[in-house]
């Protein structure tokens, strides 16, 4: 299963930028509840201009011209770093 979320950033230049996030969610071979249950899958990043975005040493970047983001809220870096 993928899932798009959409969150607010702001790029070295001082910038708003909105980036998306879509998230794989795969499914657990043996969920410990008997229910399904899904784990973290790989998780692929871009700005909402289409410039590919990369998770590197806990800094998102831009794959097309290394501008740097930093976003309002620290979930997506949670998620990155849990992978």
């Amino acid at each position: 299963m993928i899932e798009a979320f959409e969150f607010s950033a702001m790029s070295r230049s001082g910038e708003a930028a909105t980036l998306v996030a879509f998230v794989q969610f795969d499914a657990d071979a043996a969920p410990a509840n008997g229910e399904a249950d899904f784990l973290l899958g790989s998780i692929e990043l871009f700005t909402w201009d289409g410039r590919a975005v990369k998770y590197d040493h806990g800094q998102l970047v831009s794959q097309d011209d290394s501008d740097t983001f930093t976003p309002k809220d620290d979930t997506i870096l949670d998620l990155l770093a849990m992978q």
